[in-house]
């Protein structure tokens, strides 16, 4: 029934979302001439919102699924099924409620690293949907893989081009 793709759909806007705002600080460090793009423009002003929707579409996800598997949370071993889910929407939580000036201001240093969590929260999203999805893919499921495998590429060129960027400034000096 259609109720029960739901919980996929809200996954696969989660995705997206968080796809969105990780784009701007990757395109900067590996595609810098696409930095004056209009849309990039547009998502990096835009970005906090996109994490917050982010957040707020991952919580539905996660109720989605409570709902249709009709969840008994007096069951212990619940809490162990959904441990990737809970982590992820604790991680997205930390950086929702971050992303306002005030934490900026107030957190400076220790803003940055809970920021760097979301890097984490790629490599947990392949994790979760293989784990929840492996009785049987939506067709949501290889996008959501496909779309975390290209983030993870994308991320680790930029930190090695960050390396080497690093690396070369350590030598000439």
């Amino acid at each position: 029934m259609f109720y029960e793709l739901i919980p996929n759909i809200l996954a696969f806007i989660t995705v997206i979302l968080y796809a969105l705002t990780l784009i701007p600080g990757i395109v900067h460090t590996v595609a810098k001439q696409f930095s004056g793009n209009k849309i990039v423009k547009l998502l990096t002003r835009y970005r906090r919102q996109l994490g917050i929707f982010t957040f707020i579409f991952g919580l539905s996800h996660g109720i989605a699924i409570l709902v249709v598997a009709k969840v008994n949370f007096s069951d212990t071993g619940i809490y162990l099924k959904y441990f990737q889910g809970l982590l992820l929407l604790l991680i997205l939580f930390l950086l929702a409620i971050t992303s306002n000036n005030w934490s900026v201001r107030h957190l400076k240093s220790n803003w940055k690293r809970i920021h760097q969590l979301t890097y984490l929260v790629v490599f947990l999203t392949i994790w979760h949907t293989i784990d929840k999805m492996q009785s049987g893919w939506s067709i949501f499921t290889p996008i959501i893989l496909f779309v975390c495998l290209f983030l993870i590429s994308l991320f680790t060129e930029r930190k090695f081009l960050n390396y080497l960027h690093n690396h070369h400034s350590q030598e000439s000096v």
